[in-house]
């Protein structure tokens, strides 16, 4: 939740989805409209807070590791990501809202937000652990853009 979800609560309410089943969260969908000023923002105000909250812990697990890792020397959105699809988005779904469509309601929810709000591009990346996903992301209109740490997609 550090790295994706509440930063975005917190600085992109208004980009920021939840799906609940019987009253419980079960996934979520949420973006900036612009990640330059989005990082920028991070940059000043959270990584410093969680840098000095999490300076000294020890990682226990593999997650731990990346998750302290990104904290500790967190990465940009390359140029050639931002200059064409300046909006970024993430979205996750526990098991049992991955099927019935829940992911397509919530990335058409999403886009006709940041659609509304003037944005011209968005892209999102996929794990390379996950690359079967991006049929999902393909048919929902995203494109290829480059393969690196994450596999990138977009769309305009």
């Amino acid at each position: 939740g550090l790295l994706y979800v509440l930063p975005y609560a917190e600085f992109e309410p208004d980009f920021a989805f939840v799906l609940e089943m019987s009253g419980e969260v079960v996934g979520y969908v949420v973006a900036t409209p612009d990640t330059a000023a989005f990082e920028a923002r991070l940059a000043q105000s959270w990584w410093p807070v969680l840098q000095e909250r999490y300076a000294q812990r020890a990682s226990e697990a593999p997650l731990d590791m990346k998750v302290l890792g990104q904290i500790r020397a967190p990465g940009n959105a390359s140029e050639e990501l931002t200059g064409r699809w300046p909006a970024h988005l993430h979205i996750n779904l526990l098991p049992v809202a991955q099927q019935g469509g829940w992911g397509r309601r919530l990335v058409t929810r999403q886009l006709a937000a940041l659609r509304d709000a003037g944005v011209p591009g968005v892209h999102l990346g996929v794990s390379l652990q996950n690359e079967g996903v991006c049929a999902f992301y393909e048919k929902m209109g995203f494109r290829h853009i480059f393969r690196r740490n994450a596999i990138y997609m977009g769309q305009v």
